[in-house]
């Protein structure tokens, strides 16, 4: 949630967007060192979550590979494991050219890269970094029309002080 969504959601009474989005930041400026303080007491320290960041950016994740008969698993990838296999003998050919073999299944691990959390904790660090041109936004008035203003060519001079005809003298 948002600040705008924080003063919705605290039946802050507006009659705008802007109205709410005001109400949500004044109040988080308010609050800023309460929550930091909050957050640091449930270990989410400054210095904790940009530990976690790094550790995301080293992400890995476990893909099973389901395979049937012998495997060896030098030869599938250096990162593999064997989570579980079944035997079943099985035999090929006749006479004394008939062979036995492992006819079992295995279900392979391979750990691997996680990309996607890598790439999501990188995005993450360019923007705390401010290493991203800003988000081009479009602003429009009500509606979605043109916004209106007025150009003032010139600053009118105050209005003179207006004579009650009372005197201090008096």
């Amino acid at each position: 949630m948002n600040k705008t969504g924080a003063a919705k959601a605290a039946k802050y009474k507006a009659k705008t967007e802007n109205a709410f989005a005001c109400i949500g930041y004044q109040n988080y400026r308010k609050l800023q060192k309460k929550i930091d303080l909050w957050m640091d007491e449930v270990g989410l320290s400054d210095a904790r979550l940009k530990i976690k960041l790094i550790y995301l950016m080293d992400a890995k994740k476990t893909i099973t590979v389901k395979l049937k008969g012998h495997t060896d698993l030098t030869e599938i990838h250096p990162d593999a494991f064997e989570i579980v296999r079944t035997h079943k003998m099985a035999w090929s050919g006749q006479g004394e050219n008939k062979k036995a073999y492992d006819d079992g299944e295995s279900l392979i691990g391979i750990i691997v890269e996680d990309l996607e959390v890598q790439r999501r904790a990188l995005d993450m660090a360019l923007k705390m970094k401010g290493l991203y041109a800003p988000e081009k936004r479009e602003v429009t008035g009500r509606g979605g029309r043109p916004i209106e203003y007025k150009i003032i060519t010139r600053i009118p001079e105050p209005d003179p002080p207006v004579d009650n005809g009372a005197s201090r003298d008096e």
